[in-house]
């Protein structure tokens, strides 16, 4: 009988070999930029006293709500708290390797560790952007002042597809969603455990777009209470002034948690996934990050030519997307069945 380690489809996490060579960790450990950015901070952190999961949306190339969770990850008040971080832009597959990067301190070659979030269902936007990188350069320099088990470990939330292996649409389909992916991590790896605290960073229209489809995979095993979401409005519309003004004083950063929500609308557009609730139904939460403009670095790094190929590679073998969505439907029953060796053992236990 095969080991129940041998058997690796396109969709598993892999072994990484030992590499030498290292990504830049010059990025200081992040500091908050204001008083107010701490506060707010601290103030999320606070929510996993009463929640294990805490649900914040992912930048996809603002600089603010990036800089917002390089300040919350490192705050004593959240590190005290929370040690797993769990992200939209990276792939699950190669956890082996982050983990090494990360809580292992060992030295990574650039081109190894961009695979990570190139390798993603977005490789346009993740891979061209340098928010990326810095992230796991800022948490490295926190990791590396901290114990390894108080370490920070960023675990894989895109869909967990290894594109080495992958030659037809079928391989594709025995993988799941990312949205799937992400909720199997939270109810099957964590959830399990009440003790252990984890913060969600994915993008708003992932956590609650026309209801939903993570929260509504999420609300299938957890009780709504156990979930924390957190708004967030990145800066100040001008024509969003008054409904932002209801939610709070927009000359400063603040935090405001959803016993001080007005009743009803209407709400800034930048929570464009409230619909037919009040704000509370959707979010407990909001992080308004100052009236200053956000910076948008998307498509500031230049792909390959070989990294351009290879997209085009991954499209031609996925073909006409809805009937790839069928037959990924279809595959539900493969999607995690090596759960639950579906990631790989956590170095600091």
């Amino acid at each position: 009988m095969k080991s129940k380690w041998a058997a690796r489809s396109s969709c598993s996490w892999v072994a990484v070999a030992v590499v030498v060579g290292i990504v830049s960790a010059s990025h200081a450990p992040a500091q908050c930029k204001t008083s107010d950015y701490g506060a707010s901070a601290d103030s999320v952190a606070a929510v996993f006293d009463s929640h294990q999961f805490v649900l914040i949306g992912s930048t996809h190339g603002g600089e603010k709500q990036q800089d917002f969770l390089l300040c919350l990850l490192s705050r004593p008040a959240f590190q005290n708290r929370v040690t797993d971080v769990l992200v939209e832009w990276a792939n699950p597959v190669y956890q082996g390797l982050v983990d090494r990067y990360l809580l292992q301190l060992d030295e990574v070659p650039s081109d190894s560790l961009r695979l990570v979030w190139f390798d993603t269902d977005a490789p346009h936007l993740w891979a061209r952007l340098p928010l990326i990188p810095q992230f796991y350069a800022a948490v490295r320099a926190i990791n590396e002042k901290l114990p390894l088990e108080r370490r920070i470990r960023v675990l894989g939330g895109c869909e967990p597809i290894d594109w080495s292996k992958v030659r037809t649409t079928a391989d594709v389909a025995s993988c799941s969603f990312k949205n799937n992916w992400a909720a199997h991590v939270i109810t099957e790896h964590f959830a399990t455990d009440p003790k252990r605290r984890l913060l969600v960073v994915y993008g708003e229209g992932h956590i609650y777009h026309n209801g939903g489809n993570m929260m509504g995979n999420l609300g299938v095993s957890l009780a709504r209470d156990q979930l924390f979401v957190v708004g967030t409005i990145a800066a100040l519309d001008p024509k969003d002034a008054e409904p932002a003004a209801r939610l709070g004083d927009t000359s400063r950063l603040f935090f405001l948690d959803a016993s001080r929500f007005p009743a009803a609308g209407p709400y800034p557009r930048a929570l464009f996934y409230v619909q037919d609730h009040a704000l509370a139904y959707y979010i407990d939460a909001v992080v308004f990050l100052g009236p200053e403009p956000d910076r948008d670095l998307t498509n500031q790094i230049a792909l390959t030519a070989h990294e351009n190929d290879e997209i085009a590679r991954r499209d031609a073998i996925k073909g006409d997307l809805r009937q790839l969505l069928q037959l990924r439907l279809g595959a539900r029953d493969r999607w995690f069945r090596s759960h639950p060796h579906d990631l790989p053992r956590d170095p600091r236990r």
